[in-house]
């Protein structure tokens, strides 16, 4: 894919949530509303802001957020091939994580790993596995080393199958700049020092 999609979000000035999908066409250079081409509107997901968006076998999926007023846990798929942009709601089996918004998102192999956020009382240091071929979660306790501080709006990105988060905040406004690795195939969070 030659560009980037962008689902939801919040506008401040006027303060209203969405859930409208957007797709910029990298060597156009052109903003196009998906939204109004949807095949399917039925499972679109509420709107809401600090959600996660990954990328997964020509579909997207967008879980968890904020609205103003609740929290989600909540998973949509929407198909990307052939244009159907068709949404639809995944029921949750295994260990859901609890609800929550600006935690970090990345796909490892056939899975979306899930780690922190905030539930609207405590940041969180937890992190969860969804598999997209068995459809269930996990929630992986069984880690080794020492994990990162509790946080939420960190970022988060996949590199030869070990997950690397970078800052973030915790429920007292502590603003991290540290960086952490965490293996999948060990279950190691390590440290990097610079």
């Amino acid at each position: 894919m030659d560009g980037l999609y962008f689902f939801g979000g919040y506008q401040r000035k006027i303060g209203n949530y969405f859930n409208d999908l957007f797709y910029f066409d990298l060597d156009g250079s052109k903003w196009t509303n998906i939204s109004h081409n949807a095949t399917s509107e039925s499972d679109v997901p509420s709107p809401r802001t600090d959600h996660t968006v990954v990328l997964f076998e020509g579909s997207i999926y967008v879980f968890g957020g904020y609205d103003g007023k609740s929290r989600f846990n909540d998973l949509f798929r929407c198909k990307l091939k052939g244009a159907k942009y068709k949404w639809k709601r995944i029921e949750a089996e295994g260990t859901v994580p609890l609800s929550r918004f600006g935690h970090a998102a990345v796909v490892v192999r056939n899975s979306m790993f899930v780690i922190g956020g905030w539930n609207g009382h405590d940041t969180m240091d937890d992190i969860f596995q969804y598999n997209f071929i068995s459809k269930l979660w996990f929630d992986i306790r069984r880690i080794k080393g020492v994990r990162p501080t509790p946080r939420y709006r960190h970022s988060a990105v996949n590199y030869k199958n070990q997950i690397i988060i970078f800052g973030g905040v915790d429920t007292n406004k502590q603003r991290f700049n540290d960086l952490f690795m965490f293996d999948t195939n060990t279950r190691l969070w390590e440290e990097i020092k610079a």
